[in-house]
């Protein structure tokens, strides 16, 4: 028999004997197949399987292929070098989760040193599974092109870099985000670092009733979708044992949200977190240049009344960009956001805040023009305890704050726009209450020379509701007392 045929006989039995030396996992490979000296390796059939408990993997392969390998540098400087290392029909399969789960916890690198040229896998399938053989994420690998892998050690390495990944097409990717939502991308592709994806859904897997069913207090039921992300210029790095994620754009076109809260369950008492603290529990350093909004949709609406359809409070062709989105880095994230209120009234909103500051400081300015209060007289009664009537012509906000209070200044425009307050059971009219407001918004007297009336905005936040309702609590208090109060700005003493 000749070397040609022995070699590769013996190369098999040898790694198929490595596989059996470990309890902890058991494998073997079917054939083996070397040529030009061993520069070629051709693997087909792996199968390999973890056996320790908790935690399970399973992998399948139909072939392995290893062309250029580098003997000497393999043998003499205890370095692997490969020209090209392609993996066709993986299936790949996790049960429960692997221990810690922490992207910035790794076993100790290698001292030796590993470069391959290309790196290919063809046709791969991916399953992880709980320990009730739910699935927790999956996905179809149609192809993976990486070039100039090169590692020193696993602590400091590039890799999905612009020039790095040179293409990945996914399709079918799932991903069981919590107890009750859900992540669907039907395809996605990266060329070249930058990514794009269509028709991302993420959604709560149950219906608007039937969650209110699973809960024993409040909680938001989410539909989200985006026909179109595209993310340019990826850079995924680690340095010093670190995951560092860089994006220099992003853009989110055509995406629309549905939030529903069945205000009839108990509150939740649970603190929240705001924006600057979920950055910060990002377990890896992340930084995006900007990211653009358009033609986005958001509808926000609540159940105070088994008798009454939900209030909602639209906003229709949301435009906006946020720059300089950091978890790592001291800078002001900024973000400006235009919409249609109900579809009619101009609204703007800025909003900038620091994402290493633990006080959560933010700032916030806006505008609403063109406001017909029938439109939201639903929300009103819900929210603002009030039934409105009439329009405002002009409303202009200002307010700063932090993680336990908030002030600013409210400036509004309008004639007849009325304002009755009712009682905690939302159909009996305080008419004392009513008649102050109503007095007060029918008198023009206490307007100032372009015909605004002032009012000032100083509030608390509730530590168990979202950031999103501290911001709504700053304008009710700010309107509130714009129409209620004296209507004159209050002077700086000096």
């Amino acid at each position: 028999m000749t070397i040609k045929v022995i070699l590769p006989h013996l190369v098999k039995n040898h790694i198929n004997e490595l596989l059996e030396l470990n309890e902890n996992y058991a494998g073997n490979v079917e054939k083996v197949n070397l040529e030009l000296l061993g520069a070629v390796w051709t693997i087909t059939n792996i199968n390999f399987e973890t056996t320790k408990q908790p935690e399970k993997i399973k992998l399948q392969t139909g072939c392995l292929s290893v062309k250029g390998v580098n003997l000497y540098k393999l043998f003499f400087k205890n370095e692997l070098h490969i020209n090209t290392l392609e993996v066709f029909s993986p299936n790949l399969k996790l049960t429960k989760a692997l221990e810690g789960n922490n992207l910035t916890s790794y076993h100790k690198p290698p001292s030796n040193a590993i470069r391959i040229n290309n790196f290919k896998i063809y046709d791969g399938v991916f399953l992880k599974t709980g320990n009730q053989q739910d699935t927790l994420a999956s996905l179809s690998l149609k192809k993976l092109v990486v070039k100039d892998i090169a590692v020193k050690a696993l602590q400091d390495f590039t890799f999905f870099s612009d020039k790095q990944l040179e293409h990945l097409a996914v399709e079918r990717f799932y991903l069981k985000l919590n107890k009750f939502e859900n992540l669907h991308i039907p395809k996605f592709f990266l060329e070249r670092g930058d990514l794009k994806i269509n028709d991302l859904a993420i959604k709560t897997h149950y219906s608007k009733s039937m969650l209110t069913t699973k809960l024993y207090k409040e909680r938001d039921y989410f539909d989200f979708f985006v026909k179109k992300i595209t993310l340019e210029n990826i850079n995924f790095t680690f340095k010093k044992n670190e995951p560092e994620l860089k994006i220099k754009k992003g853009l989110l076109k055509d995406f629309t949200l549905e939030v529903f809260r069945d205000k009839l369950l108990p509150d939740n008492i649970v603190s929240t977190a705001y924006y600057g603290q979920m950055l910060r529990s990002v377990p890896l350093k992340m930084a995006t240049d900007s990211i653009i909004l358009q033609n986005g949709n958001l509808v926000y609406s609540e159940r105070i009344d088994l008798s009454r359809e939900p209030s909602k409070l639209k906003f229709d062709t949301l435009e906006g960009t946020i720059l300089n989105i950091s978890n790592y880095k001291n800078t002001k994230i900024e973000t400006k956001l235009s919409s249609r209120l109900m579809g009619e009234a101009a609204l703007t909103i800025n909003y900038s805040m620091k994402p290493l500051d633990t006080l959560e400081t933010f700032f916030v300015s806006g505008s609403i023009k063109n406001f017909r209060a029938k439109q939201l007289d639903d929300f009103f009664r819900s929210s603002l305890q009030a039934t409105a009537q009439g329009s405002v012509d002009q409303m202009y906000f200002t307010f700063s704050g932090d993680r336990y209070a908030a002030t600013g200044d409210v400036k509004m425009k309008y004639e007849d726009f009325k304002l009755e307050v009712l009682r905690k059971d939302l159909l009996k009219i305080n008419k004392v209450l009513s008649f102050i407001g109503n007095l007060l918004v029918n008198d023009g007297s206490n307007n100032d020379a372009n015909g605004y009336r002032h009012g000032a905005i100083a509030t608390k936040p509730d530590r168990t509701k979202s950031f999103p309702n501290y911001i709504w609590t700053c304008l009710k208090d700010g309107i509130i007392e714009t129409i209620t109060g004296k209507g004159k700005k209050k002077q700086n003493k000096l």
